[in-house]
């Protein structure tokens, strides 16, 4: 359904450096569990379709896992929410005026 509605222009998709990495190891971890299944397609429309932003910076933690604070600091620099189902986004909703 998320894809469906970003197909159809119905939000900005918003990634930065550091999220490309991050999709750029869960597509490397995926293909060395299922050999032959091509997920680099995705990540490729990913980056091609979404914008840009810079990683942001913060000198402390924002969430239990600090591996999900580059999303908030995302969304914080573009003044954006997050869509995720993430417990540790969910966690830390409204910080920096961040919404879910």
């Amino acid at each position: 359904m998320l894809l469906e509605l970003w197909t159809e222009s119905r939000f900005e998709l918003i990634i930065s450096p550091k999220i490309i990495g991050e999709y750029q190891e869960v597509c490397e971890r995926l293909a060395e569990k299922r050999p032959g299944v091509e997920y680099h397609g995705a990540l490729y429309a990913i980056i091609g379709n979404a914008t840009l932003n810079s990683d942001g910076h913060s000198n402390e933690a924002i969430s239990a896992d600090p591996d999900d604070d580059k999303f908030m600091l995302v969304a914080q620099g573009a003044a954006a929410s997050v869509v995720s189902g993430d417990r540790h986004l969910l966690d830390v909703d409204g910080w920096g005026g961040v919404s879910k």
